[in-house]
C-alpha cells in the first residue's frame, strides 16, 4: 500500500498551501502528478520528479532555460519518510525566490506525513470505544448522527454525566505504563475511556454519577477518587510533578464532548494554574477563561475613558492591589499580608479607587466586578 496517497497530498495542499502565492505539486514514486492546486495538473507525468526517483537526475532546480516533460520552473525535493524517497514535492516559480519556502513545505509535508501515519496505527489498535472517542475529539468533518451511530453500534456504556481530563507526565514517566494502569481500573469499574493524544498527552472521558444533580455536586470527589485509585495502580514513586491532570467542564451531550475537552486544553495552556495544583479544575477558572476569550479591543471599547485615571506608578499599584483584593475576596487583612504592607495602606488604596470610581466595591457585588475587569484591561493595555 501507498505510503503517499492523493487523498493525503490534496488534503495537505488544502489544508496548508491554499492561501500561498505559488503553485505546489505533489508526485508519487512514479512521478505521477497525485496533488496540486492547479487540479488540471493532476495525472500529469513529471519528468524531474521521475528522474529524481529513478536516480537519473541530482538537481530539482528547473529554470525558464529547461524543458522537461509536465515541468515548469521551480524547486523540486524529495518527501523522505523513515529515510526512504517516496515521492517528490514541488514549489513552483523563480528558484531563486522559492528555495527557502520550498525546504519549507517539504518540511511541513514529511512532519504532517509522518503524524497522520502514526495516528493512523493508534487507530487501527484502538478498540471499538476509543474509536468513538477518536472520532468525537479529532474528526474535522464532526457529524452528530455520525458520532450517534458510532456511539450506538459500539455499544458505548457512557454515564449521562462526563468530564475530559488531560493527563500529562514527566519525562521520567513512561507513559505506556500509565496506559496500563489506566487499563486495569477499567477491569473493574469500566467508567472511563482513554487514548493517547497529540503531544503525547492522554486524554480521559470520564463518566460521572448517573443523576446529573448529585454528579454536578460531587464530581470534584469523583475525580480525585479516581485520580488516587489510578497512581496506586502505578508501580513507580510518584514525585510531586510527575503527573498533571487538567478536567474540563461537564457535559451530557455527545456533541459537547468535544467542547469539556476544549475547556481541559485552554486550561493546560497556562502552567501557572498548576504550579500548586496536581489536579486543575476548569470550573474553577472560568473568568480566566472568559478572559483570555474575549480580544482586547473589546476591553478598550468599554474601558478606553478610564485609561487616564491612573498613570505610571500610581497604575501599577492600584492594579496589583485590586488583583490582591480579588484574590482574597477583598478581605483587608488577607490582602495586606499577601501584598507585605500595612492594612492600613491597604484601605488608603481602596479609598482612592471608591472616591475615583464613586463604587464601593466591598458592599456592592457589581462594583467588584467593575473593578476587577478594570485592573484587567488596564494590567493588559
Amino acid at each position: 500500500m501507498a505510503i503517499l496517497t492523493p487523498e493525503f497530498a490534496q488534503q495537505f495542499i488544502q489544508k496548508t498551501l491554499k492561501n500561498l502565492p505559488y503553485n505546489v505539486n505533489i508526485m508519487n514514486h512514479e512521478g505521477i502528478i497525485i496533488a496540486s492546486k492547479d487540479n488540471s495538473r493532476v495525472g500529469d507525468f513529471h519528468e524531474v520528479a521521475h528522474g529524481l526517483l529513478s536516480g537519473k537526475m541530482d538537481s530539482g532546480v528547473v529554470t525558464n532555460k529547461d524543458r522537461f516533460i509536465g515541468t515548469k520552473p521551480g524547486i523540486n525535493m524529495f518527501i523522505d519518510f523513515k529515510e526512504k524517497h517516496i515521492g517528490v514535492i514541488c514549489v513552483s516559480g523563480d528558484p531563486e525566490n522559492v528555495k527557502s519556502f520550498a525546504g519549507f513545505v517539504k518540511t511541513s509535508m514529511e512532519t504532517m506525513l509522518a503524524y497522520e501515519i502514526q495516528m493512523s496505527k493508534n487507530q487501527r489498535a484502538m478498540g471499538s470505544a476509543e474509536k468513538f472517542l477518536h472520532y468525537v475529539l479529532f474528526e474535522e468533518d464532526y457529524n452528530f448522527e455520525e458520532a450517534t451511530r458510532l456511539y450506538d453500534r459500539y455499544g458505548i456504556e457512557c454515564s449521562k454525566l462526563i468530564t475530559m481530563i488531560i493527563m500529562r507526565c514527566s519525562l521520567r514517566i513512561d507513559r505506556d505504563m500509565v496506559i496500563r494502569a489506566l487499563a486495569s481500573g477499567n477491569e473493574t469499574h469500566h467508567k472511563s475511556i482513554f487514548i493517547k493524544g497529540r503531544n503525547d498527552d492522554i486524554i480521559i472521558m470520564r463518566n460521572l454519577d448517573n443523576n446529573v444533580n448529585e454528579g454536578i455536586r460531587d464530581y470534584k470527589e469523583q475525580v480525585f477518587s479516581y485520580i488516587w485509585d489510578l497512581e496506586e495502580k502505578i508501580p513507580v514513586e510518584l514525585g510531586e510533578n510527575d503527573l498533571k491532570y487538567y478536567v474540563g467542564s461537564l457535559q451530557t451531550r455527545i456533541d459537547m464532548y468535544r467542547t469539556s475537552y476544549i475547556h481541559a486544553q485552554q486550561i493546560a495552556l497556562y502552567p501557572r494554574l498548576s504550579l500548586n495544583n496536581k489536579v486543575v479544575f476548569f470550573l474553577d477558572h472560568i473568568q480566566d477563561y472568559i478572559r483570555n476569550s474575549v480580544t482586547m479591543k473589546l476591553y478598550n471599547d468599554i474601558f478606553s475613558a478610564f485609561h487616564s485615571l491612573f498613570q505610571g506608578d500610581e497604575k501599577i499599584v492600584m492594579i496589583e492591589t485590586i488583583k490582591a483584593l480579588d484574590a482574597n475576596n477583598y478581605n483587608l487583612v488577607n490582602t495586606s499580608k499577601d501584598l507585605h504592607v500595612h492594612r492600613n495602606t491597604i484601605t488608603f488604596r481602596l479609598n482612592k479607587l471608591k472616591s475615583t470610581l464613586n463604587i464601593d466595591p466591598l458592599v456592592i457585588g457589581s462594583d467588584r466586578e467593575l473593578l476587577n475587569e478594570l485592573s484587567h484591561y488596564l494590567d493588559k493595555y
